[in-house]
């Protein structure tokens, strides 16, 4: 926990996170959207505003973030986002609201501020190598959701998009042993696993000219025009009621990364 420790005591009191948002805001110094001027007061009642000097505009250092208007000290806040981005496994609203000493409802709404303002930036799109899948959710044991029906209103069409970045020494082997760790991830709800739907996701959770793995979904296919895609079929036919004998590939040779760290054991 000491880079915890460390972040804490960097964003000690609430001055120290309205200093921080307002060199993230102007960090040339400030400048009034409405005059351009260069000179404004911070407002004693309301620290978290800024008053130009010349034409008398106000400016919140929070607006426009998912910090805006909130009676939540901005600490609390800025540690809730620590423990969100630094733990692969999750945290959950519950964890906040002990560690934090909040409400549960208001632990809930901040995670589900920061998770969304994590998800929902286009202008950072996933990049380099990039996994995705599609799966089924809800509607089990029921005839009609068998297959990739969707005509169970409680079943769903999920897909999502991760990538693969080479672990860290800091992470070890990464996930079993494969020298590779989940990235960022996309995952949206589809009503289809058509090309349009599916391939309308990847364009827009993916930088184009991306690497991008697959399975054998034909639905994948129109995707070779805006990306290196790479589809891999993961179960080989039976033959005379036996599985046939496992094989290894390799990912596609690249000068950013060693194919043997990169193979997938199929069948």
């Amino acid at each position: 926990m000491s880079g915890f420790l460390t972040f804490m005591d960097r964003y000690r009191d609430e001055a120290a996170c309205i200093a921080a948002l307002a060199e993230l805001r102007w960090p040339n110094g400030f400048i009034c959207a409405g005059c351009a001027g260069r000179l404004a007061y911070q407002l004693t009642s309301r620290p978290r505003v800024f008053e130009c000097a010349g034409c008398g505009q106000q400016h919140s250092v929070t607006a426009g973030t998912v910090f805006h208007r909130t009676r939540t000290p901005l600490r609390k806040w800025f540690a809730a986002a620590w423990l969100i981005g630094q733990d692969k496994r999750g945290v959950s609203a519950l964890f906040l609201a002990r560690e934090l000493a909040l409400r549960y409802d208001t632990a809930w709404l901040m995670a589900h501020k920061l998770r969304h303002g994590l998800s929902e930036r286009p202008e950072y799109p996933l990049h380099g190598l990039i996994e995705i899948d599609e799966s089924y959710y809800g509607g089990r044991g029921k005839p009609e959701s068998r297959g990739r029906g969707l005509s169970d209103p409680n079943k769903s069409l999920m897909a999502i998009a991760v990538e693969t970045v080479p672990a860290s020494p800091r992470q070890g082997e990464g996930i079993k042993k494969s020298r590779f760790v989940a990235g960022s991830a996309r995952i949206a709800i589809l009503p289809s696993a058509t090309a349009a739907d599916l391939g309308g996701f990847v364009r827009g959770a993916a930088q184009p000219g991306a690497r991008i793995i697959t399975d054998g979904l034909k639905s994948y296919n129109g995707l070779a025009d805006s990306f290196r895609h790479y589809s891999i079929v993961q179960s080989l036919p039976l033959r005379r009621g036996r599985r046939c004998a496992r094989r290894r590939l390799r990912w596609p040779p690249d000068d950013n990364y060693d194919g043997r760290l990169g193979s997938l054991r199929l069948g």
